[in-house]
């Protein structure tokens, strides 16, 4: 069978950071073809994100680290942001924010 990549710790925290994404609704489902949701889901992925940052404190490269706090750092605030959500209330998420920054 032929390796069609080789994995290393930076496609690991994206395929997490991906996932957390596509449950906050970011980035459509590739199963199902939808915009799922499940809030639920995101924290775990922050909190397993998050452990995984204190289990390798110390033992990252300086790209490993800035993707892991990044990371973080986006799926906290779109999560925060979805929290804030009323029932059927839309609420812009980080970088709907920085558009209207720009364009004001």
């Amino acid at each position: 069978m032929e390796k069609m990549h080789t994995m290393d710790f930076n496609l690991f925290i994206s395929g997490l950071i991906a996932e957390g994404m596509i449950s906050l609704g970011v980035f459509q489902n590739p199963v199902t073809g939808k915009f799922d949701k499940n809030v639920e889901h995101a924290s775990y992925i922050i909190d397993t994100l998050d452990m995984l940052k204190g289990k390798t404190s110390g033992n990252l490269t300086d790209e490993e680290n800035r993707n892991i706090e990044q990371g973080l750092y986006q799926l906290r605030m779109m999560y925060v942001n979805e929290k804030k959500k009323g029932p059927g209330e839309d609420v812009p998420g980080p970088a709907e924010d920085i558009d209207k920054k720009e364009n004001n």
